[in-house]
């Protein structure tokens, strides 16, 4: 009898023993989930079914991000406007300070509009001319009044209109133009203006007696159908006429002092083929010294230095380029080809428009998650033009993003390297 009583004892303490000793089990996502004991190893024969959790979780971007498209299209369907030749912002020269007034110069419909964006209304229209088929026009102001200089191809001339549509100035009267392509006024005391004769493959300055100053003929020149005037910024330095060089596939910058060719682009055979022009429509001198090209023939826009060592180009091909500028925004303004009715290809539009493109990254802001994740799909939304919008994404985690090995923290692709993206195309 006492033997059972000191037996009970023992399988009764052993029993306590295990079970105070036995550490609280924990269950760990890993592949597949187990338990374990601390550090007394893993219960291999414990089957636990557990139930997924899906969890949707949704940010909204903290900013807009304008990619590579269409911002803006001229309103066609309220005003009629289907063969738009040049597009110039002109709120500088008017004071506003919306940075929304255009002058238009449609040729087809031969006249000039000025048009305000954020008003969505045409606030001037300069029509009933004597002479059709306008190409480009210039702006500027005279004691405040507004004056309008014009090449017109049909009729050979070029006039100034003042702000109440009269002609008060015109050139070529007696066949001193051939189908004149570009005219600006030269912000000088002097009262000339500088001028594309494209039939007789020249560039000539005329002044207000008509006497023609200055001019660059010969065999330099081929179909020259854009000028601008870049006027010294010192005393020392000549100043400069750009030259879109249609004809020889090039642009060019000339001295006016020595009319010695300081600069030229787009037909050395020597340059990378991405690097030559076809037949250029445009080009305009940057706030930075860099030139701004419609290379209308490759279907693209492009910016380059003087030196040769910068090239950038819009990465979606641009069809039936006419003009091309850069606003103070830094936005890009020019009138192109578009089709609004796919179901109607025949009825092409050329048109002003606002593209859309950044060439510098875009961050969203860190979005935390609250946990570890794997994610199985990652949706975004955007609005897309089709065949004019591209979208390149990557992401970084937390870990990327704190990191403080590298001087940026590292974005990823979905390969998981930095080099792949995520694409959509409209």
């Amino acid at each position: 009898m006492k033997y059972f009583n000191l037996c009970f004892f023992v399988l009764t303490f052993a029993g306590l023993t295990a079970a105070f000793s036995q550490p609280e089990s924990v269950w760990e996502d890993s592949h597949p989930f187990q338990r374990t004991f601390g550090e007394n190893g893993v219960i291999v024969d414990t089957v636990a079914m557990l139930e997924p959790v899906f969890q949707t979780i949704q940010h909204e971007l903290a900013q807009e991000f304008k990619l590579d498209g269409i911002e803006w299209i001229f309103p066609f369907d309220r005003f009629d406007l289907s063969s738009a030749v040049d597009v110039d912002n002109i709120s500088a020269a008017i004071g506003d300070t919306s940075n929304s007034t255009y002058m238009i110069t449609d040729q087809q419909a031969n006249r000039i509009i000025i048009y305000d964006r954020f008003a969505n209304q045409i606030i001037n229209d300069l029509t009933n001319f004597s002479y059709f088929s306008p190409m480009d026009a210039d702006f500027m102001t005279d004691n405040g009044r507004a004056r309008y200089i014009v090449a017109f191809s049909g009729g050979n001339r070029v006039v100034i209109i003042n702000h109440i549509n009269r002609v008060i100035w015109e050139y070529g009267e007696n066949n001193e133009l051939d189908s004149p392509s570009d005219a600006v006024f030269i912000n000088n005391t002097a009262g000339e203006y500088l001028v594309a004769d494209k039939g007789r493959d020249r560039v000539i300055i005329v002044n207000d007696d008509k006497d023609i100053v200055w001019q660059l003929a010969g065999d330099t020149l081929n179909n020259p159908v854009d000028v601008e005037y870049i006027a010294s910024s010192d005393s020392t330095s000549p100043d400069e006429i750009l030259i879109t060089d249609q004809g020889n596939h090039r642009v060019l910058i000339v001295s006016r002092e020595t009319k010695e060719i300081l600069w030229e682009f787009g037909a050395d055979s020597s340059l990378d083929e991405n690097r030559l022009l076809n037949t250029p429509k445009d080009a305009d001198r940057l706030r930075n010294g860099h030139i701004i090209i419609a290379d209308a023939g490759n279907q693209r826009i492009i910016e380059v230095d003087r030196a040769g060592e910068y090239f950038w180009e819009f990465s979606n091909p641009v069809s039936g380029i006419e003009d091309v500028d850069v606003e103070l925004s830094d936005k890009l303004l020019a009138v192109q080809e578009f089709t609004p009715d796919s179901s109607q290809p025949a009825q092409k539009k050329k048109l002003p428009a606002i593209l859309g493109f950044s060439t510098v990254i875009k961050a969203s802001p860190v979005y935390n998650v609250d946990k570890k994740v794997n994610f199985r799909q990652l949706l975004w939304l955007a609005d897309t033009l089709t065949q004019a919008t591209s979208v390149k994404l990557q992401f970084r985690s937390s870990a990327d993003y704190f990191s403080k090995d590298d001087q940026y923290p590292l974005w990823r692709g979905p390969t998981g390297d930095t080099t792949s993206y995520y694409i959509l195309s409209g």
